[in-house]
């Protein structure tokens, strides 16, 4: 299901590229397999790969915040959809594509006032 790229690294560093797992989820799943995160993934044995790929299916199958990858993505994309459709505050400045939280924009997020311009 999941293909990591690089099985030369460590387990913490292929978890922690795929969307919606942070350090911490990380450290969780390497304990509940009984590896630790600086373990390469080319020597875990098959049996944890297995065990890995069971948890990450659990955890790709979710359908709120503790969802990994494509469904945290679906999740995050329909939240905001649904803010600009009731057209809330936060709604209209994600649709400009502004700072949502209250931060300053007359020094910040220089970036995006340059690139609204044009």
């Amino acid at each position: 299901m999941f293909k990591f790229k690089d099985s030369s690294k460590s387990l913490h560093y292929n978890l922690v590229r795929v969307y919606g797992i942070g350090s911490e989820r990380a450290n969780k799943i390497a304990r509940l397999i009984g590896t630790t995160g600086r373990t390469k993934l080319s020597s875990i044995s098959g049996n944890k790969l297995d065990g890995l790929q069971q948890i990450l299916a659990y955890y790709s199958g979710l359908n709120d915040c503790n969802a990994i990858s494509q469904n945290l993505q679906r999740f995050n994309k329909n939240n905001i959809g649904r803010l600009i459709k009731i057209s809330s505050y936060r709604g209209k400045r994600h649709k400009m594509r502004l700072p949502v939280r209250g931060q300053r924009t007359r020094s910040n997020a220089r970036t995006i006032r340059r690139a609204m311009k044009y």
